[in-house]
């Protein structure tokens, strides 16, 4: 009971708890049958635990149901093997267990039906209404708004979607891969940072005009945001991605009409200005739906008919940043991965528990491997501060349990009493209080625990001391042999190999571009290579920050990085999405050979930043997140670096120039394409200053 109701409790539809707890439950019958049997060898019982602490630990990369259930399933393993080895004993082990599995389960149903709204959808839905107010704020026409309103609505979106992230980053319990609607929920998440990214960009009140097509999108795409809100809250109906998907085709065919006006009338700066603005609002468009798509699926909503991005009524291909659970473990499987080492770790500290076990001989060998359980779920394992917080509570606890015992002798109703008590206060204070006081109080647990219903084993004080303390000091040796050194230090390395391929990727998305589909091949290794690259630096930044807790004072830092990498990928999968498309068929050589360089030239920054990234130090970052904030760089202050944008926005300019437009020419969509193109280099030079002003030197 204390196993899968204290250390996994599930939460989500009270359906998705039964099944959980039910196969955490089945699989647990499975690990004690087997640790049993593998006791009676001390071979067989170290290999066991290291391969089920390691496994297990692995698994926590998917999140969710599976991250939860590790700790619950490694208990009844300790138990199993640091227990006399006994063939006769492995059935009442496992009704133990079942029986355990059962009030657990009915516990979590019965005694509390109704679990707690998730406060990750809570904050969700916030910065949601968030975006909806500044997409209403930003997107209004210009004499109702001013830059100081623009900048207070995107200050909004980012404290809303800072909220977001304390309670998603590092959170071991968030949801994970293992579920549909888990998936869902992450991806509204990654969604809404893109989205934040672009709100961020946009917010800079300036003359270009805005047109009506701009004006009705951003009405729908707002309405739709706040409308995705309401279903995360249980408020309103599962959104349909397929309304944002007329109003984008709706505002295609009005823009596109527009610009064919423009060219007709041999005005060309007003055609690039009017598609430049437009570009805006019609990428915030895209990922609202993206972001609809997904709330439809964390609501678990029946799947929309018609969920697919058209252009023309023709389909493309939106970037799907889903990845399946067995993609994640196996990108992961790789000694270079932080999960890969930090579970490796792990399972030889459980294994080296269980050695010393068998070597001393330990009458409560089940310490030993408890001490190391206690590390294994806190937040806060990687630092030595908290080994040692951990290490104070335990003999924090022991003491206060000595005294109890010694205080009672020969009365079991003050254990009774204490019980409830004991298993409050190590479930509670953990996350809540501090870690030294969660292991005070999951030590006060174990050892009512076992003056209860094994009064025997607690015959003399002395006794009780000598073999607490050895496991208690083997526990603490274990927690350091834990401390996943690489892990921080790993951060700097993985997001700078996850900026270079993110920059690699733009420039192979304007090579195909440039050079249609010969280079299918080139583009597709470069998203591989990135894909991968930028799932372990998520991963690295994202174990790290849950391993160094509060006390990551860079976390913001690292936070903006991991951001701008995945905000380069992005725009590199829908350059090259609209590339395959053949929607940059019609610009001439000139043009692409500009954008070309322009992209190789913002590549470089990346590169030149990645330097700067590495040669950050934890004092250093420190400062950083303290006195400069991470101010974002507006758009301007960026493009004043030569990135070679005014020699595309003049080779753009001329090939508008040389257009014509009348009622049955294609020049108004080939325009607006033009100018699309020209202004993902835009931002991807706006998302190389935003890098620079966190990373260059003082």
């Amino acid at each position: 009971v204390m196993g899968l109701l204290g250390f996994a409790a599930f939460g989500g539809p009270n359906r998705d708890r039964f099944l959980a707890y039910v196969i955490t439950g089945s699989v647990g019958v499975v690990v004690v049958a087997a640790g049993s049997l593998a006791a009676f060898s001390t071979v067989s019982a170290v290999a066991f635990a290291v391969i089920i602490a390691w496994s297990f630990t692995y698994a926590g990369v998917l999140r969710g149901y599976v991250g939860a259930a590790g700790s619950a399933i490694i208990m009844p393993m300790a138990i199993a093997l640091t227990s006399p080895p006994s063939v006769a004993a492995i059935p009442d082990r496992l009704i133990g267990w079942a029986v355990g599995t059962a009030f657990a389960t009915a516990g979590a149903l019965l005694l509390w039906p109704v679990y707690r709204r998730s406060l990750l959808r809570t904050k969700i839905a916030a910065a949601l209404r968030a975006e909806s107010e500044a997409v209403r704020i930003l997107w209004a026409p210009r004499p109702e708004v001013t830059a100081a309103e623009a900048g207070q609505a995107a200050a909004m979106v980012t404290d809303a979607i800072e909220d977001v992230r304390r309670e998603f980053d590092g959170r071991f319990a968030r949801p994970g891969e293992a579920t549909a609607r888990d998936r869902a929920l992450i991806m509204a998440v990654d969604e809404m940072l893109r989205l934040r990214s672009l709100i961020r960009w946009a917010r800079n009140v300036g003359t270009a005009p805005r047109s009506a097509p701009d004006f009705a999108l951003a009405h729908t795409t707002s309405e739709m945001l706040a409308q995705c809100a309401a279903a995360l809250e249980s408020k309103g109906e599962a959104p349909y991605p397929s309304v944002m998907n007329t109003a984008r085709e709706q505002h295609w065919l009005g823009v596109v009409e527009a610009a064919n006006a423009e060219i007709a009338a041999g005005n060309a700066p007003v055609t690039e200005a009017a598609a430049a603005e437009s570009f805006k609002i019609r990428l915030a468009a895209l990922q609202c739906q993206m972001i609809a798509n997904d709330i439809r699926g964390a609501v678990g909503a029946p799947a929309d008919p018609h969920p697919e991005a058209t252009m023309e009524g023709v389909r493309w291909r939106v970037p799907d940043h889903r990845v399946s659970p067995l993609r994640i473990l196996v990108d992961q499987f790789t000694f270079s991965s932080p999960w890969f080492r930090t579970s490796l770790r792990a399972g030889l500290a459980v294994g080296l528990g269980i050695l010393a076990v068998e070597l001393l001989d330990l009458k409560h060998g089940f310490w030993v491997v408890l001490g190391t359980l206690s590390a294994l779920r806190l937040d806060a394992v990687a630092t030595r501060r908290t080994a040692m917080q951990a290490f104070a509570g335990t003999v924090v606890g022991f003491i206060i349990g000595v005294i109890g015992l010694t205080v009672f002798t020969g009365q079991s109703w003050p254990a009774w009493v204490a019980l409830p008590i004991c298993v409050f206060l190590a479930v509670y204070t953990p996350g809540a209080v501090s870690v030294w006081v969660g292991q005070a109080a999951f030590t006060l647990f174990v050892i009512t625990l076992f003056a209860l219903y094994e009064p025997s084993r607690y015959a003399t004080a002395e006794v009780r001391l000598t073999d607490v303390t050895i496991g208690v000091a083997i526990s603490a040796v274990i927690s350091m042999l834990m401390w996943p050194r690489g892990v921080i230090t790993m951060v700097r390395t993985r997001l700078a190999t996850g900026l270079t391929c993110a920059a690699d990727y733009l420039v192979a998305a304007y090579e195909r571009a440039s050079f249609g589909a010969v280079m299918d091949a080139t583009a597709d290794a470069s998203a591989t290579a990135c894909a991968i690259a930028m799932e372990r630096a998520n991963e690295t930044f994202d174990l790290a920050s849950s391993q160094a807790g509060q006390k990551l004072t860079h976390v913001e830092l690292w936070a903006t990085v991991d951001n701008i990498a995945n905000q380069i990928a992005y725009a590199a999968e829908i350059v090259t999405a609209l590339a395959r498309m053949g929607l940059f068929e019609a610009n001439s050589q000139a043009v692409d050979d500009a954008m070309l360089a322009s992209a190789q030239r913002i590549r470089a920054r990346f590169q030149a930043s990645t330097m700067d990234l590495q040669a950050i130090d934890e004092q250093t970052a420190e400062t950083k997140a303290s006195d400069r904030k991470l101010a974002p760089r507006s758009a301007t202050e960026s493009m004043k670096i030569d990135d070679g944008l005014d020699v595309v926005r003049e080779k753009v300019l001329e090939c508008l120039q040389g257009m014509t437009g009348d009622a049955e020419s294609r020049s108004g969509a080939h325009a607006t394409s033009l100018v699309w193109s020209q202004e993902w280099l835009v931002h991807a030079s706006w998302l190389a200053g935003r890098l620079e002003f966190v990373v260059a030197p003082s």
